[in-house]
């Protein structure tokens, strides 16, 4: 059909009727003549119509239709009502739409098959009511575009019928829609059925609706009818897919079609979408700025849960979806069916063309934030929670964040849990292209993964430790470990970040004898648990083309604590375009100052005192015993570097009385990296840097 089949053979119908209201001599033979004209005139189409009865009341302006039938040319949309009730009905306006003061329907279903062998959707609804309407009545697709109907969520399909009417509310009790598969794969496919209770639209306004809920959502998957098994026990026989389909006995060829099981069941309660505006979705075509269009300002439901094969179980209290835009000429069903296919367990041949659809894709959705609350997942062995889990800004392919709180993940009766986890600046399409490239762990490859994201963030863990006989087990807890970087030196281009920083702060956990230094000492002296801090970054500045190492700090609580920094120089910026670039740049670098910094917590007396014990002398006699060890070395080494004095005074006073001591070593000139990292001359340090020290409180 050239254009989309009307209930509203009711369009036509009000036409007569509102026409002919104040003539009451022969208002009804002439609304009964529009009634016949108005089949006629889809008969003409191709289609089937047909009105089983009908009634006119010019006293209350009423339409009575019984048994109303439509069926497209191709057979493929049908469309049945038990009875259409209308009352308070106005003149139809000159583009065919009608006002009525309250639309009943009883009995409504919509079928759409794709072919003969193609899957066939099945839509019930047991009544439907609506206030103040205006518009034709239902709208059915084209044979055109039954495929796409076919294919379709069948939330979306809702949603498309509510595009062509105003109503001040429509109400629709209970909702079925049984989706069945063809028969192209009847082994794989099971049949699922969505059930929608309690649907409630609101200010529906030319495409656009203010407030839309639905009390329960069920979907699950449903036992497969007898021709149905036997088509895929038929299938199993011819290639052998299944031992009882193989052997040709009556055992199902696939228990998950018989049983229904092959489908996750999902349920949720308290669903409320508010400002959608489906109009974008009408004409993609229309797409001629590229832009991102609103289509929905927010969704809620209450608790839900998902039902999986294997006994496993996820649930929760509630999610929340806002801010949803995208760009219709995008969204197409290729695009859908490439994302879907770089999903999969079975890895693509080419990959490539995939890619290209699924970034398209992915670049036309935007939304500000989804979110998760008290999700838990329950399986037969273990399961794990999470308080939250949201997803934040999704814009052209990037997530700002993805983040949990509240986890808490159980393994075989080991319980890790985390406070916080957020994957930041996450590249959708460029995770996508890594995850099918050739060969991953090519350094090339792999480096790319710095524009994939921009880093990972833990806090609060807690990773169990299993105990012994002598020892209980005690968790190891961490306050925060991080991954982060960014501040690429060219923004489009270059896989090697400006800014890199590992962080692992406040690591505490149990410690004994056989942990060495310095946990054994700290063992020794009594402690059961030490808490250990480190932290490590580098950052680039493309203005002096060097590199800064730094922070570089280790610290283990009431021990010590020591810091360290450097900086490489003449390194260009193109030489962190790659791996080979930067490992090509190296012979040119030069090393800066180095800076070495040691303070003392208490763990130095304790080491003093612990070698001075397995030396059998006391802790002042095995001190003065290292510092004439340490005057013999300066001694040795003091001609050919004179400034070493100095650094020798102020080991020794940290040695006497233990507190921060800093050591720079400055070069006298250039000093290339690579040279100095191969030479095996204990000297070359002398020659090349000169030294200084100074103690500190």
């Amino acid at each position: 059909m050239k254009k989309p089949l009307v209930i509203g053979i009711v369009a036509v119908l009000a036409l007569g009727i509102g026409g002919y209201a104040g003539v009451q001599y022969w208002a009804q033979k002439k609304a009964y003549a529009v009634i016949d004209n108005a089949l006629a005139q889809v008969r003409a189409t191709g289609a089937k119509a047909s009105v089983g009865s009908s009634a006119v009341s010019l006293k209350d302006r009423s339409l009575t239709l019984g048994d109303l039938s439509v069926t497209s040319a191709d057979g493929a949309v049908s469309l049945t009502v038990a009875q259409f009730s209308a009352h308070g009905v106005g003149a139809p306006t000159k583009d065919g739409r009608i006002t009525a003061d309250s639309i009943v329907l009883e009995n409504l279903t919509l079928t759409r098959t794709d072919g003969a062998d193609g899957p066939r959707v099945v839509e019930t609804l047991p009544h439907v009511a609506i206030e103040r309407f205006a518009g034709p009545l239902v709208v059915t697709p084209t044979a055109g575009n039954a495929a796409d109907m076919v294919n379709a969520n069948p939330v979306v399909l809702a949603l498309r019928q509510l595009a062509s009417v105003d109503a001040a509310r429509i109400d629709v009790p209970h909702a079925v829609t049984r989706v069945t598969p063809g028969k192209a794969n009847p082994l794989q496919l099971n049949a699922r059925e969505l059930t929608l209770d309690g649907i409630a639209a609101t200010d529906v306004r030319s495409g656009k609706v203010a407030r839309l809920s639905v009390a329960r959502l069920l979907s699950e998957g449903q036992p497969a009818d007898g021709a149905a098994q036997a088509a895929a026990n038929a299938a199993a026989k011819a290639t052998g897919a299944g031992a009882d389909g193989a052997k040709g006995n009556d055992e199902p060829a696939n228990p998950a079609l018989a049983e229904g099981s092959g489908l996750p069941r999902v349920q949720a309660v308290a669903i409320v979408a508010r400002d959608i505006d489906i109009t974008p979705l009408l004409a993609p075509s229309a797409d001629s700025d590229g832009a991102l269009r609103a289509v929905l300002g927010a969704l809620e439901t209450g608790a839900f849960n998902i039902e999986q094969q294997d006994d496993v179980r996820t649930e929760g209290a509630g999610m929340t979806l806002t801010a949803v835009s995208l760009r219709p000429a995008a969204i197409t069903a290729a695009r859908l069916a490439a994302l879907e296919a770089l999903a999969a367990d079975e890895p693509p041949t080419d990959p490539a063309p995939l890619l290209k659809d699924a970034t398209d894709l992915l670049k036309g959705l935007a939304f500000t934030a989804f979110e998760v609350r008290d999700m838990r997942t329950v399986e037969p062995v273990g399961g794990g929670r999470a308080a939250l889990f949201a997803l934040k800004a999704f814009d052209a392919g990037t997530l700002a964040e993805l983040r949990f709180e509240g986890v808490d993940g159980d393994s075989d009766g080991q319980a890790v849990k985390f406070g916080t986890i957020s994957v930041t600046g996450l590249d959708l399409p460029r995770l996508l292209t890594i995850a099918h490239a050739d060969d991953p762990t090519q350094p090339d490859v792999a480096l790319s993964g710095f524009r994939a994201l921009t880093g990972v963030t833990a806090t609060d863990i807690e990773v169990p430790v299993a105990g012994s006989d002598d020892t209980p087990a005690e968790p190891v807890t961490i306050a925060r470990a991080s991954l982060t970087w960014g501040a690429f030196p060219d923004p489009a281009a270059g896989e090697l970040p400006g800014r890199i920083l590992f962080e692992l702060k406040d690591v505490n956990g149990p410690i004994d004898a056989e942990d060495g230094e310095p946990f054994n000492t700290l063992a020794a002296a009594g402690l059961k648990r030490a808490t250990f801090s480190m932290a490590l970054g580098a950052a680039y500045d493309a203005g002096t083309q060097s590199i800064s190492v730094g922070p570089a700090d280790v610290e283990v609580k009431d021990a010590f604590r020591t810091g360290f920094s450097a900086r490489l120089d003449n390194l260009p910026p193109a030489a962190l375009a790659s791996e080979q670039a930067f490992t090509g740049a190296l012979p040119g670098v030069n090393i800066g100052p180095i800076s070495v910094t040691i303070s003392d917590h208490g763990l130095a007396n304790l080491v003093l005192q612990r070698l001075a014990d397995a030396d059998g002398q006391g802790l002042e006699e095995y001190r003065a015993h290292l510092l004439d060890l340490l005057n013999e070395g300066i001694a040795a080494v003091a001609p050919g570097a004179p400034e070493t004095a100095a650094v020798a005074e102020a080991i020794a006073q940290f040695i006497r009385d233990p507190k921060t001591l800093e050591i720079t070593a400055t070069p006298k000139g250039r000093v290339p990296f690579l040279a100095f990292l191969n030479s095996d001359d204990p000297t070359e340090p002398l020659q090349l840097f000169s030294f200084s020290a100074v103690n500190k409180p």
